[in-house]
């Protein structure tokens, strides 16, 4: 049996974005038929490799045309790369594609130009600090690290230290200390993503504008059903969280 959740952290730099937060999820499995029980594996797993592990224990070939590997039993073979990727998400579109190694994550931010914090209606109507973040920002009141996340553009590369850095705070992309592992994960990702993208279809600006005129009547009605009509305001967002959240 295996027991994994779909998603990381439902948070603002978690969930939706390829940082350890939004990519690391619990992953159990029960097997009956092994000797070793309640161990704790640090082995690099990607979600892909459950159905291939799943089909070898139950004795059937792993077809060719699948990516994932197998972690369990006589057929295992280690890791060494898990990768991570992110399109659009509702009316937010994105292009982000990441290489972990267990040490070291490099995140490549194929649309730097577009901020951490680009609407997204869902985190808006959904994550209270969606709106924290934006209204404190305004007011120069949002410190580090936060403040980090309200930059108005991204660097293309970051790399982070896992051992040293979990949170993925101190982007070490372009420094000459780290220039050989982040060549290294550039060239592999790169490689990499040329087998995974292969017949990729990518959006129009029809399909992006349309996902965008949804997501916007979705959360306009969702905020009428609670009173609220027009343009909502990250002040009257503010209003509507206190209220919601500590007068309860």
């Amino acid at each position: 049996m295996f027991f994994f959740g779909d998603n990381g952290r439902p948070h603002l730099r978690d969930k939706q974005f390829l940082y350890e937060g939004g990519l690391n999820v619990p992953l159990i499995v029960y097997n009956p038929f092994t000797p070793e029980k309640n161990k704790v594996s640090q082995a690099l797993v990607s979600m892909i490799d459950v159905t291939a592990t799943s089909l070898d224990l139950a004795g059937i070939q792993v077809p060719e045309y699948m990516h994932g590997q197998v972690f369990l039993g006589e057929n295992a073979v280690k890791r060494e790369y898990v990768y991570g990727f992110r399109q659009r998400c509702g009316d937010a579109p994105d292009n982000i594609r990441s290489i972990n190694n267990g040490e070291f994550k490099l995140i490549w931010n194929r649309m730097p130009e577009i901020p951490y914090m680009q609407l997204s209606s869902y985190k808006r109507l959904q994550y209270p600090a969606f709106t924290v973040y934006k209204y404190l920002h305004s007011k120069g009141e949002l410190g580090y690290p936060y403040n980090l996340f309200m930059a108005k553009k991204r660097p293309e590369f970051e790399l982070y230290d896992l051992r040293s850095d979990p949170m993925e705070f101190n982007n070490l992309a372009g420094k000459k200390e780290f220039s050989e592992i982040e060549s290294k994960l550039k060239i592999q990702l790169q490689s990499a993503l040329k087998v995974y993208e292969r017949g990729m279809i990518t959006e129009d600006e029809a399909t992006i504008a349309k996902a965008k005129e949804s997501s916007a009547k979705w959360f306009k009605n969702a905020m009428a059903n609670k009173g609220y009509t027009g343009e909502i305001s990250d002040e009257e967002m503010m209003e509507y969280w206190e209220k919601t959240l500590l007068e309860q």
